[in-house]
Parts: structure tokens; C-alpha cells; sequence
């Protein structure tokens, strides 16, 4: 004998639906919400994006229990995937790339960043011997010197950028670059990277 199907009418699209379409509530009689799933994220997604939303949004975050459950999301896996895509779109705003430089800057000035870079670049001594080459093809007036030239965003240039690779016979293949514009285009490689491992 076959099972009876169980259905409940939403109480705001008034529509008669399966009760797996209901959201679990252990405080209804039933033990399922009065709204179905479709109504209940419209709902909320109405109201999260008003004052009062807000403001209850942000006191439940600040709360014991709601530290727990943030904290319980993130080290989740679909809370990793999506605090990835959020890091990801920020920075590629105007406002992330101007914060990832600053922070890149202040590691790198600082003491653990300089022994950092001192390890990274004893790791890949390919990138060392291209700067070489780099200095040593404008003592040798085979490259301008880089503060004569213009980058591409129309500001003055101060670095070349090895656009090819560290490889030997891309040594001298560089276009001159900004500051920003330079870190900006390692980010874009770094960004490729990421994308190719998921």
C-alpha cells in the first residue's frame, strides 16, 4: 500500500504544496513553518535589506550564539566557497586593489616580510637572474632607463614587468609599468592561478 502524500497550504501564496517544501519549525504544530521555502527567502531577503533587518542582523552577529554559528559556517566548506567568491569580487573593485596593495606594501616593509622575501627569492633564483639581466641591459644601453619611459595607464614608469615570464629568453622581453599597475598585473596572474585550481 502506497504512502499518502503529505501537503500543507502556504500561508502567503496561498498555494497547496508537498511538506517537504515547508522549512522545519519545531515551534508549529507539525513541526514545519506556516510559509513555504520560496516565499520564506523572498520574505527575508526583503526584509535583511531594511533598518530594522539590519539592525537585527547585526545584533544576532554580535551575540554569543551568533558568533558560534558564523564561526560554524565559515570552517564550513560552503562557507569557505563562498567567502572565496566574496574575497574575489572585492578585489576587483577599485576600493580591494587599493587595500591589497596597501597591505602588500606594509608586509613588505615589514621585518617578517623582508625575511619572507629574502626566503622566496632564494626559492626561485630564475627571477633574481632576470632582474640581473634587467640591470644589466640598461647599463649597457640595451633597455632605456625605466624613469624615461611611461606606462601604459599614462603615468610615469618606475619597474619592468617580465609580462612573458622569468624564462632566459624572455629576460629582456618587458614592458615598463607604474607601481600599480605592475602589482595589479600579478594579481590577475594570481587570480588565474586560483581559478585553474578549483
Amino acid at each position: 500500500m502506497s504512502e499518502t502524500i503529505q501537503t500543507k497550504r502556504c500561508s502567503h501564496c496561498k498555494q497547496i504544496k508537498v511538506i517537504a517544501e515547508f522549512p522545519k519549525d519545531r515551534n508549529r504544530p507539525g513541526g514545519h513553518a506556516y510559509q513555504c521555502k520560496s516565499c520564506r527567502k523572498a520574505y527575508m531577503t526583503l526584509y535583511l535589506k531594511s533598518e530594522k533587518g539590519k539592525n537585527t542582523r547585526k545584533n544576532y552577529e554580535g551575540s554569543p550564539n551568533g558568533k558560534v554559528a558564523i564561526k560554524r559556517y565559515r570552517q564550513s566548506e560552503k562557507g569557505k566557497v563562498a567567502s572565496r567568491k566574496r574575497i574575489k569580487k572585492y578585489h576587483q573593485t577599485e576600493k580591494g586593489k587599493n587595500t591589497l596593495l596597501k597591505a602588500r606594501k606594509k608586509y613588505a616593509q615589514s621585518e617578517k616580510g623582508k625575511v619572507y622575501y629574502k626566503q622566496w627569492y632564494l626559492k626561485h633564483p630564475e627571477i633574481r637572474k632576470a632582474k640581473s639581466a634587467i640591470d644589466w641591459a640598461v647599463r649597457t644601453g640595451k633597455l632605456p632607463k625605466v624613469d624615461s619611459l611611461k606606462c601604459a595607464c599614462g603615468k610615469q614608469a618606475v619597474e619592468y614587468h617580465h609580462h612573458k615570464g622569468y624564462s632566459s629568453k624572455n629576460w629582456l622581453d618587458v614592458i615598463p609599468v607604474c607601481k600599480k599597475c605592475h602589482s595589479e598585473h600579478h594579481l590577475m596572474k594570481s587570480a588565474r592561478r586560483v581559478e585553474n585550481m578549483e
